[in-house]
């Protein structure tokens, strides 16, 4: 487990979640449609059923 929280590291550090936020949030946020874009705030894209390890009571 520490392996894989120290490659993922946070959004402060030059690791993997960095990788990732920087990727998706800066560089690939100007190639997605508009009409697109404007779903993902109206939960379009969103799963109807909870992922299997999700806790409704946590």
């Amino acid at each position: 487990m520490e392996d894989i929280e120290r490659f993922l590291g946070s959004i402060n550090e030059l690791a993997g979640f960095k990788l990732l936020h920087t990727s998706i949030y800066e560089k690939m946020k100007d190639m997605i449609p508009d009409h697109i874009d404007e779903k993902y705030g109206e939960g379009d894209f969103d799963s109807p059923k909870l992922p299997f390890y999700y806790d409704e009571n946590r």
